[in-house]
């Protein structure tokens, strides 16, 4: 048991200075059971309204890192690339099972939404099917709802001891909890994103 523990111990302090030294990253902590407890009661009140009040959402990323052995967070500030992988899509739109918008940071896949006639491209990283329902009836009815998704950097695969990672962004009040109860660990004065990974 205390091999098992050490060997774990070994493993973290392996993954904390591989982050601690990626351009933009402030810090990284590890979020103990109580506060994975409040994440989780925070993220799903805030997914009761979310984009600006646009509609409801649910972040199946974030409680996919929650489900996890060992969840850390992760402090950027504006310097940190993202580069997230081409094909993900951590947000989408959903409709009565079907996605009926969705997000992208890959130029070639806006420019096919672009292209399409039965899509709508709504800003530089979303678009929209044609005559999909996003209205306050849809969402309300819980039929329509934004939905997001686990994420993967590429980078990350290179560490073996997190290469099966899931990274989620989350809410704007759980960012808040998670500075507030970090504070003390990290310099915090300046973070722009909080990632849950694991």
């Amino acid at each position: 048991m205390v091999a098992e523990s050490s060997s774990e111990e070994k493993n973290l302090q392996s993954v904390f200075r591989y982050l601690e030294e990626l351009q933009g990253v402030v810090g990284v902590a590890v979020i103990d059971q109580n506060q994975q407890e409040t994440v989780s009661k925070l993220e799903e009140k805030a997914m009761e309204n979310v984009l600006g009040g646009m509609g409801k959402g649910r972040n199946e990323g974030l409680k996919e890192a929650l489900s996890k052995n060992i969840v850390l967070a992760m402090f950027t500030d504006i310097t940190f690339n993202v580069n997230f992988p081409p094909d993900i899509d951590a947000m989408k739109l959903i409709c009565k099972g079907e996605v009926v918008g969705e997000t992208t940071t890959d130029p070639v896949k806006l420019e096919k939404f672009k292209k399409d006639p039965n899509m709508i491209v709504i800003s530089d990283f979303m678009a929209l099917k044609k005559g999909a329902k996003v209205n306050k009836e849809a969402f309300d009815s819980g039929d329509t709802y934004i939905l997001f998704e686990a994420i993967r950097f590429e980078s990350f695969e290179n560490i073996p001891e997190i290469a099966e990672h899931v990274i989620s962004i989350p809410s704007p009040p759980v960012f808040d909890f998670l500075k507030k109860e970090l504070k003390e660990e990290m310099d915090l004065s300046n973070p722009q994103l909080a990632v849950i990974i694991r």
